[in-house]
């Protein structure tokens, strides 16, 4: 049965990747995927397949006997405000969005894969989903997606990413702690502003911010063991409004990157706590904020097996990678079943390199067939306890 999948795939192959440029022409940010979802919409039932649909862009697609076990596969729809720079043929026509992360992949290796599944839909002995999320980057679709309640008989997740460092042909993944979680801190200082000439009469919130930002930098090299991983990363200042006055106010933004929950713990405590010291040593007043945007992807044990074992089937090779910085709310769903997220390798042929969130990077489209084969293979697979 795999082997005609996989066939079915390989002669549809031509379809799944205009299908990745048509929805890499339209792309569109997180909490307006309008377009994206009819498209999506338009496909499924043009393929006779029964969906979901929602409140808040969420298309839930529909194949297999109901009543039976259920796994989910999940696949994100949103884009970037990002300027492409790709020079390709089917560049985005909407300025300043792009898919630079992706998921016009995402969402046409979901499509292919559902479309496979619906062709062999009487051989399956479980029901699939595939949802395709909205609002990944930063704008907590995957709680929409589990606020809908229409997931509450799935047993497993899975998802997987296009990542430029991988061949083609491979997928990295590992059991356990593996995505970082995403947290964006905030932090606003208040002083007293006067005379740029009379410095002692004033409370200087941008002296604060140089002391407290170099501090910021000495939590992950002196306040966590060597053998935990973490990121503190400042992306954002707003302070002052003219180059003879000193600063009342000012604004720091930036975003705490760790795969350890306890590890989280120490340096949020540590961040807040510093925060608060600097400040006090500049004679100024701090307000610490904490936005969690995603928790850490942890990949359950039967899970990656089974994501492992899939790859086989699927002529795919399987690596283990170690844990990564970035995040993504896929996390969220384990709130409901395990889980398993995977690397999916779509390395350049011509040996060029743009990482992610670049305005010049593009998927390997010989990726897509692998990526749908990976999925197809999982929805076979039977669920062993052990």
């Amino acid at each position: 049965m795999i082997q005609l999948m996989h066939e079915w795939l390989k002669q549809n192959e031509g379809w799944i990747i205009e299908t990745r440029q048509l929805f890499h022409q339209f792309p569109e940010l997180s909490r307006k995927e309008f377009a994206t979802n009819q498209r999506i919409r338009k496909i499924l039932t043009e393929h006779n397949i029964d969906y979901l649909a929602p409140e808040n862009n969420i298309t839930i697609a529909i194949v297999g006997k109901k009543g039976n076990q259920t796994i989910a596969f999940r696949c994100d729809t949103d884009a970037l405000n990002i300027v492409e720079n790709t020079g390709l043929s089917f560049a985005s026509k909407n300025h300043g969005v792009m898919h630079a992360c992706g998921h016009d992949a995402h969402i046409a290796i979901g499509l292919a894969a559902v479309c496979c599944l619906k062709h062999f839909e009487d051989k399956l002995s479980k029901r699939i989903f595939v949802i395709f999320q909205p609002a990944e980057e930063g704008a907590r679709g995957a709680q929409a997606v589990i606020d809908t309640g229409l997931l509450h008989n799935v047993k497993q997740f899975y998802a997987l990413h296009v990542w430029p460092d991988l061949p083609v042909g491979t997928i990295g993944l590992k059991a356990g702690s593996f995505f970082s979680g995403t947290d964006k801190i905030t932090i606003r200082l208040r002083g007293k502003s006067g005379h740029a000439a009379v410095p002692d009469s004033a409370q200087d919130t941008i002296a604060a911010t140089g002391a407290l930002i170099q501090s910021l930098q000495h939590i992950v090299s002196r306040f966590i063991s060597p053998k935990d991983a973490g990121v503190i990363t400042i992306g954002r200042i707003d302070a002052g409004n003219r180059w003879n006055i000193i600063a009342d106010t000012s604004l720091i933004e930036g975003t705490v990157r760790v795969v350890e929950p306890n590890v989280r713990k120490n340096m949020l405590e540590a961040i807040e706590e510093m925060t608060q010291l600097i400040a006090k040593a500049h004679r100024c007043e701090s307000e610490f904020q904490l936005d969690v945007l995603s928790s850490i992807i942890i990949n359950d044990e039967l899970e990656t097996k089974q994501a492992s074992e899939a790859a086989l089937l699927a002529d795919i090779k399987a690596k283990q990678v170690p844990p990564q910085m970035v995040g993504d709310d896929f996390a969220e769903y384990r709130q409901i079943a395990p889980g398993c997220y995977v690397l999916l390798g779509a390395q350049s042929d011509d040996g060029s390199y743009y990482p992610l969130h670049h305005g010049k990077f593009s998927v390997n489209e010989r990726a897509l067939y692998h990526g749908a084969a990976w999925f197809c293979s999982l929805a076979l697979m039977k669920k062993n306890e052990n």
